[in-house]
């Protein structure tokens, strides 16, 4: 097999591969047996038709194809690996330039490769340290948050719906008269105050009783997520069906005991502020090592090929699909709730992905730069804890680990040196 590799602009690759005419004839013969079954030719059982006569039949390039596929799914990843190729696109397969029976097969593919990257200085990189104090309004948040979490959801009969009420209803909406899609519920629970609904819908059930129908003005949200709806006056037809209320328990000793193992409010506080310091001490480590790749980010020059960004961006959007799913709620449904699209959505975290991307080419040129490598034995030892994380003896975990997900590994160990090393030797302003 030849190959010959030409680069083009924004990381582009062309990649001309010439496979043996050998190589082509096994991917016919390959494509053969897998299909003989399905050609149906008068005077031949099923099955028994001899490639030739397939071939007379329907032309000598009916196992082209599927004799190229063959071909590629061996030939591409060889010319990858031989020419050392870092790529991060799928191949795309610009031309077929010879195809044809007991003839090499030559074809080109265009691939996106991961960028080079010029580093600045990445080693003593000033940073400023954040104080980190605790005050008694944070202290009391945190408390109200508890009274909140232990609080009895109560019925409420006597009064008409306040502000902080959780209330039950049913509703139908309508624009210029007519009902629309998805803008009818039953049973419906809310909490008032909670901007759940759109414009002032919660705020007009403030002051209505158990048992009453009434209607409700609203405006939808200009950039609202179905176009049919955007920026339109519409009315909601409303059955308040329940009322209930949270009942906060008091801020004492017992409520201490209740909920901790202290025996007094004072013991409490104590242990919620050094907790809430704690928080603020890994959020101010963050903030600093945020700020340190920030700074690295910017001494940096690259050139980071957009499908990085999309395929980083997938990977988030996957990630948090599956974090809610946790919570029993699909993606479709917070989008709804957001009034946002799937488009939005990705837009909104398209910035944190090309940051991430950005920090892993950085990790990486560093890694190199700095001619970091992986022992066997912290190879061993790296592949010891995933296994146990994974609650699964090394050697069960091994027989699952391929050999791409080792190189893999290894690239994530050398990234993780870079890092500690960048953080080691920043300084203090």
């Amino acid at each position: 097999m030849k190959t010959n590799v030409e680069k083009l602009e924004n990381n582009l690759v062309k990649i001309t591969i010439e496979a043996s005419k050998e190589m082509f004839n096994e991917g016919i013969e390959a494509s053969y047996k897998k299909n003989r079954n399905k050609f149906d030719i008068k005077g031949f059982r099923k099955g028994k038709v001899s490639m030739k006569v397939i071939e007379r039949t329907y032309g000598e390039s009916v196992f082209f194809e599927d004799a190229f596929n063959y071909v590629f799914s061996k030939a591409y990843p060889k010319a990858v690996e031989e020419n050392n190729l870092y790529v991060v696109s799928r191949a795309e397969i610009e031309e077929v330039k010879q195809i044809g029976k007991d003839k090499d097969l030559i074809f080109t593919v265009i691939v996106t490769v991961k960028p080079e990257v010029e580093l600045g200085n990445y080693k003593g990189v000033e940073y400023k340290a954040k104080a980190v104090r605790v005050s008694a309004k944070e202290i009391d948040e945190k408390l109200e948050l508890d009274r909140e979490k232990n609080a009895r959801v109560v019925d409420v009969t006597d009064r008409a719906a306040q502000d902080a009420d959780i209330v039950s209803v049913d509703f139908e909406g309508f624009v210029d008269g007519v009902a629309f899609e998805g803008g009818k519920g039953e049973n419906y629970s809310l909490t008032l105050g909670s901007k759940t609904f759109i414009d002032t819908f919660e705020e007009q059930i403030v002051g209505k009783k158990i048992g009453e129908e009434f209607e409700v003005s609203v405006k939808f949200p200009k950039e609202y997520h179905v176009e049919d709806l955007a920026g339109k006056p519409a009315t909601f037809k409303v059955k308040l069906n329940e009322i209930k209320m949270k009942e906060l328990p008091e801020l004492n000793d017992d409520f201490a005991k209740d909920i901790s193992e202290f025996d007094t409010i004072d013991e409490l506080k104590a242990d919620v502020k050094e907790k809430i310091r704690e928080e603020k001490k890994h959020a101010a480590e963050h903030e600093k090592e945020e700020a340190i790749i920030d700074e690295i980010l910017k001494e940096s020059k690259m050139d980071v090929p957009a499908v990085m960004v999309d395929n980083r961006t997938d990977y988030l959007v996957s990630n948090f699909e599956n974090r809610l799913k946790y919570q029993g709620i699909n993606l479709a449904q917070y989008l709804q709730m957001l009034g946002k699209s799937m488009e939005e959505f990705r837009t909104s975290l398209s910035e944190d992905a090309e940051k991430q991307v950005k920090t892993g080419l950085v990790l990486d040129a560093i890694a190199n730069a700095e001619g970091f490598e992986v022992t066997e034995k912290e190879l061993n030892e790296e592949i010891a804890n995933l296994a146990k994380s994974y609650n699964t003896d090394v050697k069960t975990f091994e027989k699952t680990f391929k050999g791409s997900d080792v190189e893999a590994l290894k690239e994530d160990m050398k990234a993780k040196k870079a890092y500690e090393l960048v953080m080691s030797s920043a300084v203090k302003k």
